[in-house]
């Protein structure tokens, strides 16, 4: 059963890929598959968007069920869960917000770092979009071009994805940790 979530999250990659190469009508269509996502995926790109907002590349990420981000000593730094934006309360406020599904990050009571900078606002559909660009684009852009144009490039992509180039970097270097999910 697993294995079927995680073919529907690449399905969901593969039919951006093929129809939204790099256009901005690929955010669009991105948002609109957001619709077609599962809880997991959804928590999946959530625990993505919080280790590389709040981590460094050498924590992983568990995602099931809840969403947890551990140091290299196997140490949990932070536990979180993607709820809806209706179940904030006092004793859970997001950390980040997806505007276009309605959902918050919250980090937990017990979590042992607690993010001071909190309501960051971000799409679903745009962390979908970075997904497939750099599950499938990054390496030709990052090998092939020169630097000057190569930075040009990835600041172009993260504008297009409504994303800061900073945050667009930070997911391309935390990609790793995700990969088996989605190759």
């Amino acid at each position: 059963m697993a294995n079927a979530k995680l073919q529907r999250l690449r399905a969901l990659l593969e039919s951006l890929r093929v129809s939204q190469k790099w256009e901005p009508e690929g955010l669009a269509a991105a948002s609109r598959l957001t619709e077609q996502m599962l809880a997991e995926d959804m928590n999946l790109l959530a625990g993505w968007d919080l280790l590389a907002t709040y981590a460094t590349s050498e924590c992983q990420l568990c995602a099931k069920p809840d969403i947890t981000v551990v140091d290299s000593k196997g140490d949990t730094l932070i536990r979180a869960s993607l709820i809806e934006h209706q179940e904030i309360d006092e004793k859970r406020l997001p950390v980040i917000q997806y505007l276009d599904i309605r959902k918050v990050v919250v980090i937990h009571e017990e979590s042992p770092y607690h993010p001071l900078n909190r309501g960051l606002k971000r799409k679903m559909g745009s962390l979908l979009f970075a997904l497939q660009i750099i599950r499938d684009d990054l390496d030709e852009i990052l090998f092939t071009l020169p630097q000057k144009l190569r930075n040009h490039r990835i600041g172009r992509l993260a504008r297009m994805l409504e994303l800061d180039e900073a945050h667009f970097r930070a997911l391309a270097m935390v990609f790793p940790r995700i990969a088996d999910h989605v190759t």
